[in-house]
């Protein structure tokens, strides 16, 4: 009966409820907006550094007396694996890179046609064993059939200098570990819808041909990369296992370097010379510039997030003094056919959390449209965004705790507007509410 009575005078005084519909719509669908792309764009960025560095803890070998400096012998590889097996790291999966990184103009370099591009970014991969990495990309073009050993998925800035298409044959020219030249015919199998920084000069090959190509021995490789579950949510269990895997190498007596906490680190510890040995490292480590950036977009969305919520408490707490002052006499009849004050605080309850529900439904639909219409827009014009975008696009993620979190912020700004005036109308003495006034 009281739902009953609730829901009736909620759409008797839906007129006077449509200002703060209004507001709580648009406020909780903006809240939405923010949250969700924010959510995107820092998963977006996590994903590519993910897939570019290979994997959510990376152990990588160093090796500074030799030309190609990213080299792990097989022997080391072993150790890393046994020590993994004894720290029970328990990845969801292992890969295994070889990765040759130039800055040079003449260290490796792509002809095609009569023209030619220097590649910073050279990554050997096993196709079958990263095939959810590479069914995850957002593509231009991509040839049907499976990747093989002599196909090589170049980023779609490369494929626009060199006018490439999907099927064409490159030439790949790279320097061995020794410093001699060495080179091999590909055919590109696919091209990559990405012109981020981290993908902006990439080409993917067969890693067991680039070892031929580079002179490595058959099995090794720069990198292992260890994916975990929930690692792309929580930085800590990537730097929780790190440590584990650091210990055990430690102890056993395998050559590896101080871990590093922030990017120069790691370039000054990489950049060491000595004898070979293991550099340990997370997500979080490389992208220790993004990381800045990442903390200054929270910080833009705590204040959006707080201006809006204000916004919307001045609005609810003007509109139900307003609506509750209007309807005096009719909560003072209630009051004189018996309604204790308890039911009626809770009837007035009713009516707000029915409103806010409403509110918060509408407030979706809104924040749908707008992430849609977003997700067309095009951010080219700003220098190394596309970072924070996925298939060239602001792609918004719900994730359940933000999004619990805003409807819960919602329901309490409205709660904490409603039960002032509701307990000072509830309090009125009989004679004051039939009189059409209020006691303040």
């Amino acid at each position: 009966t009281i739902v009953r009575l609730a829901l009736n005078y909620l759409w008797r005084y839906k007129r006077r409820f449509l200002f703060l519909f209004i507001v709580l719509s648009f406020g909780f669908g903006i809240i939405m907006l923010i949250t969700s792309l924010k959510d995107g764009m820092t998963h977006a960025v996590y994903l590519a550094a993910q897939g570019h560095y290979s994997g959510d803890l990376v152990v990588r070998g160093r090796n500074p007396g030799q030309e190609l400096k990213n080299h792990m012998p097989k022997q080391l590889i072993d150790e890393t694996l046994a020590a993994a097996e004894r720290a029970r790291l328990n990845p969801e999966r292992i890969v295994f890179r070889t990765v040759v990184d130039s800055s040079r103009l003449d260290g490796t370099v792509l002809y095609y046609d009569g023209s030619y591009t220097p590649i910073m970014h050279t990554v050997g991969v096993d196709w079958e064993n990263e095939e959810e990495y590479f069914n995850s990309l957002y593509y231009i073009d991509k040839q049907a059939e499976a990747f093989d050993d002599y196909t090589v998925v170049v980023s779609s800035p490369l494929a626009s200098t060199l006018l490439l298409h999907v099927g064409d044959m490159i030439m790949l020219e790279m320097e061995t570990k020794t410093g001699q030249k060495n080179t091999g015919n590909f055919i590109v199998g696919a091209i990559i819808n990405d012109s981020s920084v981290l993908s902006f000069s990439r080409i993917f090959l067969s890693r067991r041909i680039m070892n031929d190509l580079i002179l490595f021995s058959e099995g090794e490789c720069s990198v292992i990369g260890f994916y975990f579950k929930g690692a792309e949510n929580n930085s800590k269990i990537a730097e929780a296992k790190r440590l584990s895997l650091y210990e055990e190498l430690k102890k056993e007596g395998v050559g590896v370097r101080k871990l590093p906490y922030s990017r120069a680190q790691y370039d000054a510890i990489s950049s060491e010379g000595g004898s070979p040995g293991l550099v340990l490292a997370t997500i979080t480590v490389y992208l220790t510039e993004v990381a800045e950036l990442l903390q200054a977009l929270d910080l833009i969305e705590i204040f959006l997030y707080t201006m809006l919520l204000l916004i919307i408490f001045v609005s609810a707490l003007v509109t139900y003094n307003l609506i509750l002052r209007e309807r005096a006499k009719d909560i003072g009849t209630m009051r004189a056919i018996g309604c204790y004050e308890q039911d009626l605080r809770l009837i007035l309850f009713l009516e707000a959390f029915a409103a806010g529900t409403l509110a918060i439904i509408a407030g979706f639909v809104l924040m749908l449209l707008g992430t849609w219409i977003v997700s067309h827009f095009s951010f080219a014009w700003i220098s190394g965004f596309d970072m924070f975008m996925q298939g060239g696009s602001l792609r918004p993620l719900y994730r359940a705790g933000t999004v619990l979190r805003n409807i819960l912020a919602v329901y309490i700004i409205l709660l904490a507007a409603f039960v002032p005036p509701a307990f000072r109308i509830s309090r009125t003495e009989l004679p004051g509410l039939l009189a059409g006034g209020v006691k303040e």
